[in-house]
């Protein structure tokens, strides 16, 4: 029959593309099949703590002081040195009184956990610059507190002169710190004002407690 295809022609087609399909099937089930190379080893995850800023003070002690009762002739100030371990002294004795030798002490303290290898600005202040009133011991035989028993505080490193406490920031290290980050010291000593006219009821020990507040600046050098 003139122009029209043979069937058998046709019928060819069918068969050929059954015959691909067939044959690229199994090569890609086989190639999915095959293991993918593969390597492993373990992650360590570690983690180290270390203490952040800390600071820890010894006591000041201005030791025991032994004054006359009654009108003695005025007021003294005890003064114990911040800037050595030295003996206290009076500032000003306008009253009968004296202390017992070795009984008075400056306070140190010491700043761990800071940054080392950095320039390190240490600043040391406390609430106000008042004078600060002594209050009774706990069990310290006070039986009534002698008013305008007061202190001072004075602030030190090793080699500075020593100079007042108070509300303005008091910068006691700048510079190139330990660079194992060893302890830094600082001192405190004081000025204790012993009013006139103490009586018995006035003797005893008297303490007070005072928040002191150390501030890290570090600047990468």
């Amino acid at each position: 029959m003139t122009g029209k295809q043979p069937m058998n022609a046709r019928k060819l087609q069918l068969p050929a593309l059954i015959f691909a399909c067939i044959l690229v099937g199994p090569v890609a089930w086989q190639a999915a099949l095959a293991e993918s190379p593969t390597a492993t080893d373990d992650l360590d995850v570690q983690v180290e703590f270390a203490a952040g800023l800390s600071l820890s003070c010894t006591t000041l002690n201005f030791g025991e002081v032994v004054v006359e009762l009654g009108d003695r002739g005025g007021a003294n100030v005890l003064r114990v040195d911040a800037t050595a371990a030295t003996a206290p002294f009076f500032l000003t004795n306008d009253g009968n009184a004296s202390f017992v030798p070795d009984s008075a002490e400056r306070a140190t303290c010491e700043v761990t956990g800071y940054s080392p290898n950095t320039d390190v600005v240490i600043t040391v202040t406390r609430a106000d610059s008042d004078p600060i009133a002594m209050g009774a011991t706990i069990g310290g035989g006070v039986g009534e507190l002698l008013a305008g028993l007061e202190f001072i505080l004075r602030l030190a490193t090793d080699s500075t002169g020593a100079g007042p406490l108070g509300t303005a920031v008091t910068t006691i290290f700048d510079g190139i710190t330990p660079s194992d980050g060893s302890p830094i010291q600082f001192y405190f000593g004081g000025e204790l004002t012993i009013p006139n006219n103490a009586e018995a009821i006035h003797m005893g020990a008297y303490e007070a407690d005072v928040t002191i507040t150390v501030v890290e600046d570090a600047r990468e050098t």
